[in-house]
């Protein structure tokens, strides 16, 4: 007799067991699409421009870091009392998205100083490279060439502030360093390769 009560209470007991596995499985899947819900709403806050319910949103505890990259969402619209909200709540300066680019990259390829020194102080890797091999040094020769001239302070300020770790003679996974992109471009590769012997290279 005290078999059969032990066995029906160790039933009940798996029964409870696995109430409460299929009850945490339902509770995980509700949540993560809430998350996914919120990081919508935020995304389209951001591509709106309703910078309120943004500063809501991550108040509240939304997440910046799930993709698509919303730091770099945020730099297209130019929006920098936006973009430091998102860094000050921990938006990844160094996450490089499915187009193979980091808020980083975009700073140096846009020449905008302002919003290079903004990601650095707020943990952007200068030295960062993306999954071609291109760095910051990379990009900005390519907006160089393609005729933004403000990328040619991003250098300086690269080299200015970074030349002991900088390494100009970094190659992508095709074989191209900046001074390779750069001497495309005759107005500027004198003064880069004097910018070179300037800093020891």
């Amino acid at each position: 007799m005290s078999k059969v009560k032990f066995s029906n209470l160790h039933i009940s007991t798996l029964t409870l067991d696995q109430e409460k596995s299929q009850q945490t499985a339902i509770t995980t899947v509700l949540n993560n699409k809430l998350l996914l819900c919120e990081h919508e709403t935020l995304l389209s806050a951001i591509v709106k421009g309703t910078s309120n319910d943004v500063y809501y949103l991550l108040l509240k505890g939304v997440s910046p870091n799930i993709p698509p990259n919303i730091l770099q969402i945020a730099i297209t619209k130019k929006d920098m009392s936006v973009i430091r909200f998102l860094l000050r709540h921990g938006s990844n300066p160094n996450y490089i998205g499915a187009d193979n680019m980091s808020s980083m990259h975009m700073a140096a390829i846009n020449g905008d100083m302002n919003l290079l020194r903004t990601l650095i102080h707020n943990g952007g890797d200068s030295l960062i490279k993306n999954k071609m091999g291109y760095t910051l040094l990379h990009m900005a020769a390519i907006g160089l060439c393609k005729g933004n001239q403000s990328c040619w302070k991003v250098i300086t300020f690269l080299f200015t502030n970074y030349a002991r770790l900088l390494d100009p003679y970094a190659l992508t996974n095709k074989g191209v360093n900046a001074g390779n992109i750069i001497s495309t471009c005759y107005k500027y590769s004198v003064k880069y390769w004097n910018l070179l012997e300037t800093h020891g290279f």
